[in-house]
């Protein structure tokens, strides 16, 4: 356990050396505190049915992502390597395995814990995550919360506004009180379709009623609204969209969201390593382009592949502004680091990059997103009732 602590008090510390005991134990507590992490998210439901992860797991996950990724870097240090070393696949898992370089070797150093760098990864870690907060909860996809008070009785709902995979969208509506009936009122998103309604089912509690499903990137426009002693109850002033996506595998979504996650982790490390001209500039700014064009230039277009059947379809292709914000972002990253590869003094294009990360992290995501324009195909199709 205490080779286990030792790498979360170096847990930024890419300098120096790590023998194999220390690497392996860290990652095997890692294994068996990930393990049992799944079963508390499973017992307290917070785990995802789709992903197999939960929230306390994800939480972990992002905490010791640094402090491996660090001790990794200082394994390679221990058997003779660069830290870059570790990007390899394969030959990273057979060094991480080999025997310490005996003596003395280049990346020899004292290990200290600065608490300036303590800082800085820390207020990196929780601003990204406030970020990546703010981006999820304010798009056009997250679930919208609506309320309407009826008989002195408040009935609250969140509204789906995305959907992936297979089968119809549910909507489901906690109404306690069964004289009070509902209604879904639907048409396609951007067609000229007549709208359809049809009477929300009751089971138990809850009123039910289910949008049909739509091919990936359409779009449905939906209404609810309730009867009591015929008075109507509108929920929704105005209609809601929902957008249908495939369904997206686990091994292709989880990293692509740990790759982004990281990008924009460490383009706030490099944004502020550059600000107190710290010698890490250049390293940061190597690793954020990596993990921005393996994010957004590799598993993004399979992602988007999956969800809504094109690789690309930000510019020239399109306006889907995901696309298009991810390739600008990693633009300018790119120019940093050619900049610094010539002179690694020169930090300025590694803080306007960080910013313009920034700039396209508060862009709500799914803004301009994939969508199918129905208006310009020549067919006008009513929704099936179901």
């Amino acid at each position: 356990m205490n080779y286990y602590l030792k790498v979360l008090q170096n847990y930024s510390t890419f300098n120096g050396r790590a023998d194999r005991k220390e690497y392996w134990i860290f990652f095997s507590f890692n294994f068996i505190f990930s393990f049992g992490l799944t079963i508390i998210d499973r017992l307290v439901s917070f785990n995802n049915a789709r992903y197999g992860l939960g929230f306390i797991n994800i939480f972990f996950s992002i905490v010791v992502f640094i402090p491996s990724f660090a001790v990794g870097v200082r394994r390679m240090h221990d058997v003779g390597k660069s830290g870059w070393f570790l990007l390899i696949p394969i030959y990273n898992l057979i060094l991480a395995c080999s025997k310490s370089q005996k003596g003395i070797n280049k990346y020899d150093t004292e290990p200290e814990m600065k608490l300036k760098a303590l800082f800085l990864w820390v207020f990196s870690i929780i601003f990204t995550m406030g970020i990546a907060y703010y981006q999820r909860t304010t798009g056009p996809t997250y679930p919208l919360k609506k309320s309407v008070v009826i008989n002195d009785i408040k009935i609250k709902c969140k509204l789906p506004r995305a959907y992936g995979g297979e089968g119809d969208a549910e909507i489901k509506v906690l109404v306690s009180d069964t004289a009070i009936k509902g209604f879904l009122k639907f048409k396609r998103f951007k067609s000229f379709d007549e709208w359809s309604e049809i009477p929300m089912d009751r089971e138990g509690d809850h009123l039910i009623a289910k949008i049909p499903h739509q091919p990936p990137a359409g779009k449905v426009s939906y209404e609810l609204y309730f009867i009591d002693k015929n008075v109507k109850y509108t929920l929704t002033e105005t209609p809601v969209i929902i957008r249908f996506r495939g369904d997206v595998p686990a091994w292709v979504l989880i990293p692509h969201i740990i790759f982004m996650f990281g990008a924009m982790l460490f383009s706030t490390r490099t944004g502020l390593e550059a600000l107190t001209k710290g010698k890490n500039t250049f390293k940061f700014t190597f690793i954020t382009v990596i993990a921005l064009f393996i994010g957004g230039s590799i598993l993004g277009p399979v992602v988007q592949k999956y969800a809504f059947g094109a690789y690309w379809t930000g510019w020239p292709f399109g306006h889907d502004l995901t696309d298009n914000k991810t390739a600008v972002a990693l633009i300018f990253w790119i120019i940093a680091l050619i900049v610094m590869w010539r002179k690694k003094d020169n930090r300025f294009w590694a803080i306007f990059a960080a910013f313009m990360l920034l700039v396209v992290y508060l862009i709500p995501h799914s803004v301009l997103g994939s969508e199918i324009d129905y208006t310009k195909k020549t067919e006008t199709v009513n929704l099936p009732l179901k």
